[in-house]
């Protein structure tokens, strides 16, 4: 297994330390550690670039992903690690232009309660994000469960919290929900 990089380990240890600091809780809980490594990933730059094949390398500090039942315009990875505070994870990557070929699409990160840990803090993930990724756009109107969106060259980073359907199997929970897209010029 390939080791992280020395810039990711160093995300990841400054997100950890600034979600303890924001919350007000010891930055070794799972769900802390969960919050810093979802926002490690959402910061990465590698993310935009990623292949069915890599994603679960970069995806096993936070949860295990595996294929789902693929078609041959869209194959999708996902996993759930509860103990941890992962509801889900779920990764989408279209057919490319060339056969074999994989793009990234999207990927949802669901954080939620574990065990008798506080819950994931939305406002203290967006304000850390913010401090990577600059300011956030305003909410659009009427889209209450959005705190904070960036974009970028074509792609999009948002936080969400709320109630939601779980893609791998239906059942709601409400989560803090980190969400990378790229744009793919549909309106919203």
């Amino acid at each position: 297994m390939a080791r992280p990089s020395s810039w990711l380990r160093g995300v990841a240890l400054v997100v950890a330390t600034s979600l303890a600091a924001l919350s007000g809780h010891a930055a070794d809980g799972p769900a802390a550690d969960a919050s810093s490594r979802a926002a490690a990933i959402a910061t990465d730059k590698r993310v935009w670039h990623l292949t069915p094949d890599a994603a679960p390398a970069l995806l096993a500090p936070l949860v295990a992903v595996k294929p789902d039942k693929g078609t041959d315009e869209e194959t999708t990875l996902s996993g759930a690690a509860a103990a941890t505070g992962v509801a889900w994870t779920r990764v989408v990557f279209q057919a490319g232009r060339k056969p074999g070929q994989w793009d990234f699409l999207q990927m949802q990160i669901a954080l939620a309660t574990s065990g008798s840990e506080p819950p994931p803090s939305a406002a203290a993930l967006a304000r850390d994000l913010a401090r990577k990724l600059g300011k956030a756009r305003a909410p659009a109107s009427g889209k209450t469960e959005h705190l904070s969106t960036w974009t970028s060259r074509g792609h999009s980073v948002a936080v969400r919290e709320g109630t939601f359907a779980s893609p791998l199997d239906d059942s709601r929970q409400h989560v803090v929900l980190i969400e990378l897209a790229v744009d793919q010029g549909e309106p919203d």
